[in-house]
């Protein structure tokens, strides 16, 4: 029995690492799509700003108010 304990112990711990790498593999293509898209041509003929914190910061300085457009692919 306790061998038994071990041995569904170590395939969960494999099954752990591996779902990891998949999953950070998984993100490293989300990113390039993600850099690829941000490079399209009509995105570069304004200053966007993608961090969150620093266009709170801009929009109180400025007096001015927050464009946010948020998006989620669920499809690879």
């Amino acid at each position: 029995m306790n061998r038994l304990r071990r041995l569904v112990g170590v395939a969960a711990a494999l099954l752990a690492v591996a779902a990891s790498a998949s999953a950070a593999e998984g993100q490293t293509d989300l990113e390039k799509k993600r850099d690829e898209k941000r490079a399209a041509p009509f995105l570069q003929k304004a200053p966007w700003i993608t961090d969150y914190a620093q266009a709170r910061a801009e929009s109180q300085k400025s007096g001015k108010l927050i464009f946010a457009y948020f998006t989620r692919s669920y499809a690879h």
